[in-house]
């Protein structure tokens, strides 16, 4: 865990009621989850990548359902997978409360294993940057060997270029205050270009019984260079076959298709 700011300062003081959780788990799953909610730049973008297809659809790291929900709502068979049991928990919520079946799977996104492979496969929402290097290539190779049929493709984004990345520093903070719940969150963030990394801290009070909670969250994204992923990509049999950008206000999000040809993996 890396503390910095105002979380390390709290976290010296040894205030009563802090509990320590990853930005996905608790409540900081509900903040997520408000956060992303109305984020559907690609919405369409992968509607006309899939096509209409009537061919099983997998998501990995799906998180609340920011993708998968509208993909559902659009007549996909789409299945998700994600490491946290709270993200998942909401999204049971919301597919119940839709009347839209849901196929859900705690499980790493790297070791996953279904009982029969997929047409394609979507990782959004810049999810390959919570891996480690040696992660990413795992997850390549899981996709290849065991995820993508044949001429299947494999669709997911990253962060290309971004402002906040031209040096080592701590960013401005974000703050945001929920008047319903009496709550607020400090959301932080420390650029590391020497280690190639993005450090998130979160820091949440809120009032639960008359009593103050505090929460301090923590996470890290890694910077990810798009020559890295090429060479996953053919180190797992794979290959580039489309891409495409958008440029949003955190900066270039850029999407790869990457397709399985047939009996292409290396390791086969």
């Amino acid at each position: 865990m890396h503390y910095f700011g105002l979380c390390d300062g709290i976290r010296k003081l040894n205030l009563p009621d802090i509990e320590y959780l990853d930005i996905y788990e608790s409540e900081f799953s509900k903040f997520y989850d408000n956060l992303v909610i109305n984020d559907d730049y690609d919405i369409e973008y992968l509607n006309k990548v899939l096509n209409n297809t009537k061919e099983p659809v997998l998501e990995l790291a799906c998180g609340s359902g920011r993708v998968m929900i509208p993909l559902l709502e659009k007549g996909y068979f789409v299945s998700g997978v994600d490491v946290s049991e709270d993200m998942l928990e909401i999204l049971r919520k919301k597919s119940i409360k839709k009347n839209i079946s849901a196929n859900l799977y705690k499980d790493d996104m790297c070791s996953f294993h279904a009982d029969f492979k997929y047409a394609y496969v979507i990782l959004s929402h810049i999810s390959i940057c919570l891996l480690e290097p040696e992660q990413q290539k795992e997850l390549f190779m899981n996709i290849s060997k065991n995820l993508l049929k044949d001429n299947g493709k494999f669709i997911f984004n990253f962060t290309e270029f971004s402002d906040k990345l031209v040096e080592s520093r701590e960013l401005e903070p974000n703050y945001y205050f929920n008047m319903r719940t009496k709550s607020f969150i400090v959301f932080s963030e420390k650029v590391d270009l020497d280690a190639d990394k993005v450090y998130i801290n979160m820091y949440m009070e809120q009032i639960e019984n008359n009593n103050t909670k505090r929460y301090i969250g923590t996470s890290c994204k890694n910077i990810i260079k798009k020559e890295v992923l090429e060479n996953h990509i053919r180190t797992a049999g794979l290959r580039i076959s489309d891409e495409k950008s958008f440029f949003l206000p955190e900066g270039m999000v850029t999407y790869l298709i990457v397709e399985k040809e047939k009996n292409k993996c290396n390791n086969d």
